[in-house]
């Protein structure tokens, strides 16, 4: 019985090198877990019969017998000559080639293997078909579907990115029960004994004079390699995996591919263990917990799950494009970005322009067969993005780069949309919104207006951020726009004797020990406490009103900190029109609440007993992301609220 053997072309081109680092295979050597698991399993994907029916893989990482492998020792010899060709032409490659051979040490070597079921299998043999594409060509691909997700005839390299002497072998069988076996190696030229000099391709099958065909004989392909269902299997030879491979290949799969998970079109064996629809939203959480960028798949899958908008829109050309919205609630902490899939495969993630006042994170995917098509005409190889000029490449009826940009700009707007309708329902009273560009950004500077107390509305109030370094009234909102006011001035806080520097003679404070004016006597101003002043510093307010019932306003107000606070009190009163500082306030503080719980309250009197102010115990505050609180207040009209102090 025959048995593979390694061989490699004749090149007739004397005049030309090309090294062993070949530029497709570097292509995908920033993560290769993650293009690897990309590019193969959309290979896969593209390979079922049915596109309905559920993927299954099988990814293992084994040790196999040199002696197993019939006449590797070949490729050892061959590698040999490879190395002292490229040496012989200086040092570029000689840290290559001793990482190689480090890796054939002894007498076993590394395999790793990406296997598929359910799948097609390939097709046709050496000279046409989707063997002849995926083994012997570059730059080619033959795919059946018009949605397949890889057009380009790149990402098949993807995979020798893991191998430390770029050698894959593939075995396959077909639907007809045909086998199909090739091996390759993508190094680079070199001479063999002879002083011939040949091609930079090493490929294992069936020698037969001067050339090598793929093995269709299921007794001469080595036991290791052969396979008992329809699909296709890629051995890594020399696989670099590292010791964490397994969380690394499920953090890809989790990453690319969670929409698949959850509709149960994807099962992944990882060795013995099966990552699939019952179990991967607690691989997710567990593999995801501590990740703050913006690509994490927890968000966009509770996004998709949870959504409070969900969408339909018939985009040009594409069709019908679905749309889920998520906002935050209350101290989670979105990405502000949009997850564009393509038949459950991340293409990319969007930012979220504009602002709101809440974080959101959100999904968007085309479900039918000819939108896909027409996004996919325009990928890059990468399939990372999408680019309109790409159309003019590819072969898609009755589609120009013109319908592409409409594509893109349709797309774009059907965002915006629902982001515009979304900020609405927090600014539908507000006129000027541009704060919200910048909401939890850097703090800009203060524009100066007035406040309502008593039972009208000023007309004066505009909606801007607080800066905490001075005592600053923030309105929560008003029947025009609403304001941020400088209150500059000393504060009586009511009863009780104070402490610190004020500028009042005698007159009582709501904090403990005696105030006193710079010169002498008593008096109620604004302390300069070091704790109120560092909180007044380090401490960042936003609010809104949220919505209104039965005589009640419910706001909401956003905190943020330049440090963790675990607990602080927050001085709350309302701007009198008469300007005086012992206005009564015409509306009641009923309740404030967080995810904590309910915060206690407690009025604080002026001189004639009426409560000039509230002080709002407990809150807390994170360096890491606003924390909100929802206060409702007891009114006939929206007040202009101001935050007096921190204690």
């Amino acid at each position: 019985m025959a048995q593979p053997e390694f061989y490699s072309y004749k090149e007739l081109d004397v005049n030309s090198d090309e090294g062993p680092r070949t530029a497709a295979i570097l292509t995908f050597s920033g993560d290769v877990h993650d293009s690897l698991v990309k590019e193969l399993t959309q290979n896969s994907l593209d390979a079922r019969p049915d596109r309905k029916a559920k993927l299954r893989i099988r990814v293992r990482s084994f040790e196999m017998d040199k002696s197993d492998f019939p006449n590797f020792h070949d490729f050892e010899q061959k590698l040999n000559m490879m190395e002292a060709y490229w040496n012989s032409k200086g040092d570029q490659f000689k840290n290559f080639f001793k990482t190689a051979k480090k890796h054939l040490k002894g007498k076993t070597l590394s395999v790793f293997a990406f296997e598929d079921f359910n799948t097609s299998g390939l097709e046709g043999d050496d000279t046409e078909g989707t063997f002849k594409a995926c083994v012997n060509d570059e730059n080619v691909s033959k795919k059946s579907g018009s949605d397949s997700l890889g057009n380009h005839g790149i990402g098949k390299n993807s995979v020798f990115g893991y191998s430390a002497i770029q050698t894959v072998i593939y075995s396959s069988l077909n639907t007809r029960n045909e086998f199909k076996f090739k091996g390759i190696s993508k190094l680079g030229h070199y001479k063999d004994e002879t002083g011939v000099k040949r091609q930079n391709r090493i490929y294992y099958g069936r020698k037969s004079g001067d050339n090598v065909s793929l093995v269709d004989n299921y007794d001469e392909i080595p036991e290791v390699f052969r396979r008992d269902e329809p699909g296709l299997s890629q051995f890594v030879l020399a696989a670099e995996t590292g010791d964490d491979w397994v969380d690394n290949v499920k953090r890809a799969f989790l990453t690319n591919y969670w929409l698949l998970f959850e509709k149960d079109l994807l099962e992944v064996h990882l060795n013995d263990y099966k990552l699939s629809f019952e179990n991967f939203e607690r691989e997710v959480e567990e593999l995801f917990k501590d990740d703050t960028s913006d690509e994490n798949p927890i968000h966009f899958i509770r996004a998709h799950r949870l959504a409070q908008i969900h969408e339909t829109e018939e985009i040009h050309k594409i069709g019908e494009v679905e749309y889920y919205l998520m906002e935050a609630n209350g101290d989670d902490n979105l990405p502000n970005r949009i997850v564009f899939l393509r038949d459950g495969m991340k293409i990319q993630t969007i930012p979220v322009r504009g602002g709101l006042p809440v974080s959101v994170a959100g999904v968007m995917y085309c479900n039918n067969e000819r939108g896909n098509e027409i996004l996919g005409a325009m990928e890059p190889h990468k399939h990372d993005q999408f680019l309109p000029d790409l159309i003019a490449k590819k072969e898609v009826r009755n589609v120009t780069v013109s319908d592409g940009k409409k594509v893109i700009q349709d797309l774009r707007e059907f965002r915006l949309r629902i982001i515009r309708e979304l900020k609405s329902k927090y600014t539908q009273e507000v006129t000027n919104v541009d704060f919200i560009d910048e909401l939890f950004g850097s703090l800009f500077g203060i524009k100066t207006g007035s406040g309502s107390g008593e039972q009208k509305e000023t007309e004066k109030e505009s909606f801007r951020k607080h800066v905490p370094k001075l005592d600053i009234e923030i309105n929560f909102n008003s029947s025009t726009r609403n304001s941020q006011i400088n209150n500059l001035e000393d504060v009586d806080q009511g009863t009780g004797e104070g402490r610190g520097v004020g500028t009042g003679e005698g007159g009582e404070g709501s904090r403990s020990g005696k105030r006193k004016k710079r010169s002498e006597g008593g008096g109620a101003g604004s302390s300069t406490d070091k704790t109120n002043r560092r909180l007044r510093q380090i401490v960042k307010v936003r609010s809104f009103v949220d919505h209104s019932s039965a005589g009640r306003n419910h706001y909401k107000l956003v905190v943020h900190s330049g440090e963790n606070l675990d607990s602080f009190d927050m001085l709350i009163g309302q701007h009198g029109d008469s300007g005086k500082k012992d206005t009564p306030m015409s509306s009641k503080l009923i309740s404030v609440n967080s995810q904590k719980g309910n915060h206690d309250i407690e009025p604080i009197f002026n001189k004639k007993n009426e409560v000039k102010s509230y002080r709002i115990k407990g809150l807390m505050a994170t360096d890491d992301k606003p924390l909100v609180y929802d206060i409702v207040m007891e009114e006939n009209t929206r007040s202009a609220l101001n935050i007096i102090d921190f204690e």
